[in-house]
């Protein structure tokens, strides 16, 4: 008593059809949630950068004037370490812009540089 050909072959093709169904939902899910810790990392630099500029009485004239300065400038004083400061998802593949704080509101401003930016400000 063991299974014939075709009843093997009905379960692997519903397996395969299951499985065609659940690769692409799980891929889907996985880019979201890299998505969102991107949005995490988006806020971890705001909320630093407005720390910054209050624990130094910073102005738009004596912040760090590129990205580049003000992650330099945020590991430096602890308040975002360099290892947090990746982006993981492809759809923010064109990274992150650090600008502030503005001259009229005072403002730091993050963006994600994606398909659709996400920018925080505080």
């Amino acid at each position: 008593m063991g299974f014939t050909l075709i009843e093997l072959i009905i379960v692997i093709a519903i397996l395969g059809v299951l499985s065609a169904i659940a690769i692409p939902s799980y891929s889907r899910y996985t880019d979201q949630a890299k998505q969102s810790a991107d949005r995490q990392t988006a806020d971890v630099a705001v909320n630093a950068m407005a720390m910054y500029v209050a624990e130094n009485r910073l102005t738009a004239a004596t912040a760090p004037a590129s990205t580049a300065a003000w992650k330099l400038a945020l590991d430096e004083a602890g308040l975002w370490p360099a290892a947090e400061q990746v982006i993981k998802s492809d759809y923010y593949s064109a990274g992150i812009t650090l600008s502030g704080p503005d001259s009229v509101t005072g403002k730091c401003t993050v963006t994600l540089d994606g398909a659709t930016d996400y920018v925080v400000e505080k």
